[in-house]
């Protein structure tokens, strides 16, 4: 009971000192477990120089082992191949295929996306500089009927829209889609514009990337083939090849 009420109570924490002022140039005071780590690092390895030290002295200068025949060293360091340095050119001509695929499969979504935003932006129109403005001239039967002409009432389209060169809907148009003309203010227009033309300049880049990588993998596919050729240029950064022309049997 009495050793119970002792262990209840708080003890006191003995805490290890630290360095002394004097000494605080030296780095932190080193502890017991400091000391035991150190130690036990030590020991292993002077086993290890040790141990090291037996093998070559017993080592035999003559001794061969059917591995030292596939082997390299280099300043005495044994070098190990690459693990795919063994795959044959057929395998690789296979693994040129999946990549081939692989960029014919994101080229048809490139494609696709493409054929989708030209078709919205002949809807939204396409961006033109200010040196290129749009004209549509209409002819008319007399100076009366030109006087008199009405531009919204002959496009039969409302009057904030009559100025739109692209994308100008009919008034029968805006009642079925349930637009305001407001939705289709020339700050939200451009904008609309900017986007999808900024989006179609990116797509294009990237299919003509595409373009150029299945070019290359194509190219490194047929220079793995038989059959001699020739380089004879090279056109934008492009190696051009000629084939011999060889006879079917």
């Amino acid at each position: 009971m009495v050793a119970t009420f002792k262990n209840a109570g708080q003890r006191q924490n003995h805490r290890e000192r630290a360095q002394p002022n004097e000494r605080r140039k030296l780095g932190l005071l080193e502890k017991r477990k400091d000391y035991v780590s150190r130690a036990q690092d030590y020991k292993d390895k002077q086993k290890k120089i040790k141990r090291m030290r037996e093998k070559a002295q017993e080592r035999n200068p003559d001794e061969f082992y059917y591995g030292m025949t596939h082997k390299k060293t280099k300043n005495g360091v044994p070098r190990e191949e690459r693990e795919d340095s063994s795959i044959d050119m057929d395998t690789i001509k296979i693994l040129k295929t999946q990549d081939i695929g692989w960029i014919r499969h994101h080229r048809e979504i490139e494609r696709s996306k493409i054929e989708e935003l030209e078709q919205q932006m002949h809807m939204v129109g396409a961006q033109r500089f200010k040196s290129e403005p749009r004209k549509h001239t209409v002819f008319v039967d007399g100076k009366k009927e030109a006087v008199n002409f009405d531009p919204a009432e002959h496009f039969q389209t409302s009057a904030e829209l009559v100025n739109r060169a692209e994308n100008r809907l009919r008034v029968d148009q805006i009642g079925e889609t349930n637009m305001k003309v407001e939705d289709f203010s020339s700050r939200l227009h451009r904008k609309l514009k900017e986007k999808t033309a900024r989006e179609l300049l990116l797509r294009k880049k990237r299919d003509s990337k595409l373009a150029a990588a299945e070019e290359r993998v194509q190219l490194d596919r047929l220079l793995q083939g038989k059959g001699g050729r020739q380089k004879k240029k090279t056109v934008d950064g492009k190696p051009i090849y000629k084939w011999r022309n060889e006879r079917k049997r």
